[in-house]
């Protein structure tokens, strides 16, 4: 009989925890489950009138810092660098309307989401006078979804908004530390290749020099009958052949030398040091490796390769560089370096 009242007992106490225990999902699923278009940015907040935008990451509040200037915005966090206007306008575009389905207000469910403790990416926001204007955190982006977990810093309100705010930030695989250099505009060099004339290559002391033979331009037209003389047909810098002046002279292989040309015309980086660095740390001080560009106007631009940087954290390995036009210091990738130094040997032509 006692056995029997023990049986029962236990079985009543299952019963209640079965009970409480689908209640508890119940509700779970029920503060996870709104489906409500809401209004996440403030209706007020006016894009033109943002001066800075700061990217946190657990403690850290300033992982990357962009400021306005009257007419571009820089990286404060990466040595006050120009930014993408690109990148800066992809992020902006998606915080002017966002919008997002409602999922939850309960914060004891905010882990669920990525928006509880130190796992979130911080945004935020400011106006004039650099005061807050929208302080938000994202967290985990739901399988199959375009957009993340969103809510306002000073709200347990979840919702998944309606696009993309990791992606802007460099972010493809969720919420971690944002970099700055993801925003930094990484073009070291951009010239017109057509009036790029002549390259002398300095490696370590060895001189290569490649200039631009051009066929001789179209006669001049015969003069009108109006007595006026017809101005000459422009000449087409596009066709072109090269010629190695050093260390012997020779006939060059274009599609050599005009791979030579394409990488020193358009360099890329994909990093920055600090400027104001020691050019003896960088390599670049008396750099033993060099190119020269001869332009069109008599002119010239020089590009110097330094040391090479090791990996370490979230810096990427590569070559330090920098150009004659001002003394931002680069990092490339060691196959642009390598793309540029060839060997004269295998530039002649057989």
């Amino acid at each position: 009989m006692l056995k029997q009242r023990v049986l029962w007992w236990l079985l009543a106490a299952l019963v209640v925890l079965v009970a409480l225990s689908v209640a508890q999902r119940v509700t779970h699923r029920r503060a996870v489950s709104r489906p409500v278009q809401a209004l996440l940015s403030d209706e007020t907040l006016d894009l033109t009138a943002i001066t800075r935008i700061t990217l946190g990451w657990g403690p850290d509040s300033t992982a990357v810092v962009i400021e306005r200037l009257p007419d571009h915005w820089v990286v404060r966090t990466s040595y006050s660098y120009p930014a993408s206007q690109q990148r800066i306008d992809d992020l902006l575009r998606n915080l002017g309307d966002l919008r997002g389905e409602f999922r939850s207000d309960k914060a004891e469910v905010l882990a669920d989401y990525g928006l509880a403790g130190d796992g979130a990416v911080a945004i935020t926001v400011f106006g004039q006078d650099f005061q807050p204007q929208l302080r938000l955190l994202v967290g985990r982006k739901p399988l199959g979804s375009v957009g993340e977990f969103v809510r306002r810093r000073d709200s347990s309100a979840v919702y998944l908004s309606s696009v993309s705010l990791l992606s802007p930030l460099g972010l493809w695989n969720g919420p971690a530390r944002p970099k700055s250099s993801h925003f930094v505009d990484l073009q070291a060099y951009k010239g017109e290749r057509n009036d790029i004339e002549s390259l002398v290559i300095d490696d370590g002391g060895k001189i290569t020099e490649l200039v631009k033979v051009f066929p001789p331009p179209p006669p001049a037209p015969a003069v009108a009958d109006t007595g006026q003389a017809t101005p000459p047909p422009a000449q087409d810098r596009s066709i072109y052949e090269w010629r190695l002046k050093r260390p012997r002279e020779a006939a060059a292989l274009k599609t050599k030398v005009d791979a030579i040309l394409n990488s020193a015309s358009t360099v890329r980086a994909i990093d920055v040091a600090d400027p104001d660095g020691d050019p003896l740390a960088y390599g670049l001080w008396k750099a033993r490796r060099k190119i020269d560009l001869g332009l069109r106007d008599g002119t010239s631009v020089t590009l110097f390769f330094g040391a090479a940087r090791a990996e370490a954290g979230d810096q990427p390995a590569g070559i330090y560089m920098r150009t004659s036009l001002d003394n931002s210091v680069w990092v490339v990738r060691e196959s642009v370096v390598n793309a540029i130094f060839v060997k004269p040997e295998e530039l002649r032509t057989p």
